[in-house]
């Protein structure tokens, strides 16, 4: 009803949520009475005409025994709160409501030869009435609770979406359709099989072999959600494949470029040792006497702690 009274307008709506009051003026004594139509401002008999409105549709809306409630009301506010009453009760009333309401959400559970289109219908009924009881579900605990009430055949599909999808940022709708997709993909691996199966029997009906495999034992929807959850995995896999991949590319160049490096750095040093060392000898012949190696242990022993820087 709220959705057809906001198509009026939204000042139509308005005169529900926050009232409406009969313009009044005061006479000549002093006394405020109620104003006559032809005195209203323009603002007032817009007012007036949405109240109007809003109390000419809840009379449209209700039987004959909820009109003997509303009759004698004129504002659109106090009517919708006595009908709001007589079909939600006081806050006692809307307690036990939401106890109830509450107890089936705990319980719920998808029946095995439940259609997901039925069960989602039951779930939307149930956060709508949580909704109108002002206790609104949030989207991602509805999420986890349907997760929870799958019955045992969706398991492998529940996991396969738990592994796909972030689950916290998720709707309802959205698992809703990954489940209804898991089951399309689950038909068409069964129709697929159909088919192999009728090849394969006409290939063992030519010859006198007879072959069991381990799949004529297991249940066909248990091989299909099986092979779902693996091609998911699949992908997922594939996907960090590609992503090592790049970065062990990346790796290997780095590392040729440092093994660069360390040969320039290898030819440096090579270069250096046998030019400081010529510099050094040359060094010692100029210093010394005849004889004396005294200079040739302090120069050694200086390179040792401050190394020379050889031009």
């Amino acid at each position: 009803m709220s959705a057809f009274l906001k198509s009026q307008g939204g000042r139509v709506w308005r005169s529900i949520e926050t009232g409406w009051t009969e313009p009044t003026e005061t006479n000549t004594e002093g006394e405020k009475v109620a104003k006559s139509f032809e005195k209203y401002s323009k603002e007032e008999a817009t007012l007036a005409e949405c109240n109007d409105k809003a109390l000419n549709a809840l009379f449209g809306a209700v039987d004959s025994s909820q009109y003997r409630l509303i009759s004698n009301c004129t504002e659109a506010k106090k009517a919708w709160e006595i009908l709001e009453t007589t079909h939600e009760g006081d806050e006692r009333v809307k307690t036990a409501k939401l106890q109830i309401l509450m107890t089936k959400y705990e319980n719920l559970r998808m029946d095995d030869k439940e259609k997901i289109a039925e069960f989602h219908g039951r779930v939307r009924e149930l956060a709508n009435e949580a909704e109108n009881l002002k206790r609104p579900f949030t989207e991602d605990s509805l999420v986890l609770k349907v997760l929870r009430a799958l019955p045992e055949s969706y398991a492998m599909d529940a996991k396969a979406i738990r592994q796909a999808h972030d689950i916290k940022n998720m709707t309802l709708d959205q698992l809703m359709e990954c489940a209804n997709n898991l089951k399309k993909k689950r038909q068409a691996f069964v129709s697929t099989w159909s088919d192999e199966e009728d090849d394969s029997e006409e290939v063992r009906g030519n010859s006198n072999c007879a072959f069991t495999t381990q799949t004529h034992n297991e249940d066909p929807d248990s091989l299909t959600n099986r092979l779902v959850v693996l091609q998911e995995e699949l992908d997922s896999l594939r996907k960090k494949l590609d992503e090592t991949m790049q970065q062990l590319e990346q790796v290997e160049g780095e590392k040729a470029n440092l093994n660069y490096e360390l040969t320039q750095l290898k030819s440096y040093q090579k270069w250096m040792k046998s030019t400081c060392a010529e510099q050094i000898e040359d060094l010692v012949d100029k210093s010394r006497f005849y004889g004396d190696k005294l200079a040739l242990v302090i120069l050694y022993q200086r390179a040792a702690k401050h190394p020379l820087i050889c031009l």
